[in-house]
This record gives structure tokens, C-alpha cells and sequence, in this order.
């Protein structure tokens, strides 16, 4: 037979529809299974408030159903194309290495046009100490017809933590 790359199986409740028949708000749930009926994956929950996300919610699974990470991730400032995608938000994204446990990251993005313009990410040591601090700025960006980064000049720089001394400082040019 042939091997099923993953299964999803997904929910929709307290939906209701705007004037064109999608959702405006609603919560969404989604599983993904490695198979149908197979070892889960992972499970999100997304709010949608006047098709906007509002916050979104993912765990992800070990084989043997324990929690790897849990990331939960808040949507501000978000505006819509005229085809309900997200043209500009802040995206403030935080990683756990389980419900409740040890802070693994901290991310806020600001996309503007559908284009990254900065991103501020702090990773933790187990202690809950701040790894390194890193603030990356994007300018020149160009997508491609799927939305991805095409060109752009990506000029991050490295802090021990937000604030402190700088410790590298990397520009790379996407092509």
C-alpha cells in the first residue's frame, strides 16, 4: 500500500459566518496525525476573531505522546488583504517545553505588506536565565509568488541579553 505522509483531522466551533460565507470569528481546532489513526503529531487551537488570528495555541508530540514544545502566539495590529491573508501584524510567539514548563523562546515579529521588518527573539536557559538576545532587521524584501523571501538584506546582531553588550553582529543577503 502506499504510506500516507500525515492525517489531519480539524473542528470548527463557535463559528459564525460573515456576509461572503467564511468564518468571522470562530475557534478552530486541528490535530495532525502521522496516519489515519496513527501516532498524533500535533494539535492547535486557533482563535479567529473578524477573520482575524487572535492567538493560536500548538503542541507537538513525541512518538510516545509526550509534549515536546508548546508554542503560543498572540496576533496584534493584524490587517487583511483583500483575499483574507495577512498582510500586517505583530506576531509575539512563545515556546515552552511543555504546558507549564521551562521557557524555551520568546519571538515578536512585525510584518508589514506581508513582509518581515523586524524580529526580536530571546532564547532561555533551562534556569529560565536569557541564553542571548538577537534583534534582526529586514529591508529590501522581495516575495515570491507563494509568499516566501525571495531577496532581502537581513542584518541580525547577537546581544548576551536585551540591552547588554553586543557579541556579533551577522548581515546576510537572501538571493
Amino acid at each position: 500500500g502506499e504510506t500516507v505522509p500525515s492525517w489531519s483531522s480539524a473542528n470548527l466551533t463557535n463559528g459564525e459566518l460573515g456576509d461572503d460565507g467564511n468564518s468571522k470569528d470562530a475557534t478552530m481546532d486541528a490535530t495532525e496525525y502521522e496516519s489515519e489513526g496513527g501516532t498524533k503529531l500535533s494539535h492547535t487551537v486557533t482563535t479567529v476573531l473578524d477573520k482575524k488570528p487572535t492567538n493560536s495555541k500548538e503542541t507537538e508530540f513525541n512518538g510516545d505522546g509526550t509534549v515536546t514544545k508548546l508554542r503560543d502566539t498572540d496576533f496584534t495590529n493584524v490587517e487583511l488583504d483583500d483575499d483574507g491573508n495577512i498582510k500586517d501584524a505583530t506576531i509575539d510567539a512563545t515556546e515552552y517545553e511543555s504546558e507549564g514548563g521551562t521557557k524555551l523562546s520568546h519571538t515578536v515579529t512585525t510584518e508589514l505588506d506581508k513582509k518581515p521588518t523586524n524580529s526580536k527573539e530571546t532564547e532561555f536557559n533551562g534556569d529560565g536565565t536569557v541564553k542571548k538576545f538577537t534583534d534582526t532587521n529586514f529591508t529590501n524584501v522581495e516575495l515570491d509568488d507563494e509568499g516566501n523571501i525571495k531577496d532581502a538584506t537581513i542584518d541580525a546582531t547577537e546581544y548576551e541579553s536585551e540591552g547588554e553588550t553586543k557579541r556579533t553582529r551577522k548581515v546576510t543577503t537572501v538571493l
